[in-house]
């Protein structure tokens, strides 16, 4: 069994936190159809657990401006304002223990990659679906159809 990477002592109750309000968010993700939030609310104990320690603070951050920007959407599922303010605090609280110098380049290298993880799915979603749908338009609305494929050119300027 692999060794996950030290993590300061805050860490422990970070998760505790995060599985829970990562929970709420998951199940409105799938009640609400809304992919995005289901891929980024999808945790596990110990998936957090194997983090290095400034990606489990990125993880938690995501999840955590999430749960902010749905939180009228949460209460049917448990979330409460009580439960927000204790992740808040908790991820205060872990940031801090990390130290900002080294904990802000690692979160800038961490939201880089979730932001091309975002840019991956988005591709994905233009080229299969919706380059697929507008292919069935072509004899319904041929002006549309064409407009279309000029929008999808990419100008190399």
């Amino acid at each position: 069994m692999a060794e996950h990477p030290a993590q300061p002592p805050a860490a422990d109750d970070l998760i505790e936190a995060l599985i829970k309000i990562a929970g709420g968010l998951y199940v409105l993700a799938r009640k609400s159809k809304d992919e995005n939030l289901k891929k980024t609310s999808k945790v596990t104990h110990s998936g957090l657990e194997y983090l290095r320690d400034t990606e489990l603070l990125q993880k938690a951050k995501s999840i955590q401006s999430n749960a902010n920007t749905n939180i009228s959407k949460l209460a049917p599922y448990g979330i409460t304002a009580a439960l927000m303010t204790d992740l808040n605090n908790k991820v205060t609280a872990y940031e801090k223990a990390l130290g900002s110098k080294e904990s802000k380049f690692a979160e800038s290298k961490a939201s880089r990659q979730e932001l091309g993880s975002l840019f991956e799915d988005a591709d994905d979603l233009l080229k299969e679906d919706l380059d697929t749908f507008v292919d069935m338009m072509k004899d319904v609305n041929k002006e549309f159809y064409n407009k279309y494929q000029a929008a999808r050119v990419i100008k190399d300027v």
